[in-house]
């Protein structure tokens, strides 16, 4: 939790940080991000996996700050897909934006309830574990800083969650 708040209070807007972007490979960062969660993902014999299509995808950021993202977002998928679940990170691109996909076969999210999900301190009613309902609201933070817009949708078939999260890109698409 205070590990959390302190992250929270780096990234909100208005906080005396600045923060530097510089250019980054998001396939580069996402698959080294998924690969510190393996371990988690087994220890609830959850099968995570990363995919893509494209060799390198250049967008200006943040490393640290999407390291933290990511680790947000996997961090709810596996806590709250069942075991022997699934988890899949994507990274994919256009000509303008790239577009970072962690979907699982969890509950999901009723639509109702994902205006809110991003607000601190927000949790599902019906939710169990030991969250603090900080993780999404750094993720939205973060994103927001790297003009990036980030939703939840239903996973594949309508089941479990995908988060979204789609930011600019800064240089070209290497496939």
């Amino acid at each position: 939790l205070v590990n959390q708040l302190l992250v929270l209070a780096r990234v909100e807007p208005g906080s005396a940080r600045e923060v530097h972007l510089q250019e980054l490979d998001l396939v580069q960062l996402a698959r080294d991000a998924t690969a510190e969660w393996v371990t988690a993902a087994l220890s609830r014999q959850i099968d995570l996996g990363f995919e893509t299509t494209q060799k390198h995808v250049l967008i200006n950021g943040n490393a640290l700050m999407l390291q933290e993202l990511i680790a947000n977002l996997l961090d709810n998928a596996v806590r709250y897909t069942p075991f022997q679940g699934k988890i899949t990170v994507t990274v994919a691109a256009d000509e303008d934006q790239a577009t970072l996909m962690v979907e699982d076969s969890g509950p999901g999210i009723p639509l109702a309830e994902r205006e809110h999900i991003f607000e601190r301190f927000y949790r599902l009613p019906e939710s169990t574990g030991d969250g603090c309902g900080l993780g999404l609201a750094i993720v939205r933070e973060i994103a927001l800083m790297h003009h990036a817009g980030v939703n939840i949708e239903s996973g594949a078939g309508g089941r479990g969650t995908m988060v979204k999260l789609c930011v600019p890109i800064s240089g070209k698409v290497a496939r």
